[in-house]
């Protein structure tokens, strides 16, 4: 899986371009949607593990996307191992001490 990235509809495209994030940056409706319909899938079909790479949430470092990720991420059955890869959204485009440092405490290993 890739880019479940929390926050993502919340900024029209048009904005994101101009650099505005943030529009309606606490909405997750769709992202969440989607997620779920990946979990239950997952679920479904009984992989080995499922990896994630990156872009984890649109915001480095905003809690309330990384709150709804992990919130969804908990209904993946226990016995199927989750890994994730950090996206720039997740630790900046150029990662920093800061960045990979939430990174780490707040999700685990890059």
């Amino acid at each position: 899986m890739a880019d479940p990235q929390f926050g993502f509809f919340a900024t029209p495209m048009w904005l994101a371009i101009r650099g505005y994030n943030g529009w309606n940056a606490g909405s997750f409706e769709r992202e969440s949607e989607l997620y779920e319909r990946a979990i239950a899938d997952a679920n479904r079909l009984d992989p080995a593990f499922v990896v994630i790479c990156g872009d984890l949430v649109n915001q480095p470092g905003n809690a309330e996307q990384l709150a709804e990720f992990q919130r969804i991420s908990r209904g993946l059955r226990q016995d199927i191992p989750l890994y994730l890869a950090a996206g720039n959204h997740d630790v900046e485009n150029t990662p920093t001490p800061e960045s990979l440092a939430w990174y780490r405490r707040e999700i685990g290993p890059d």
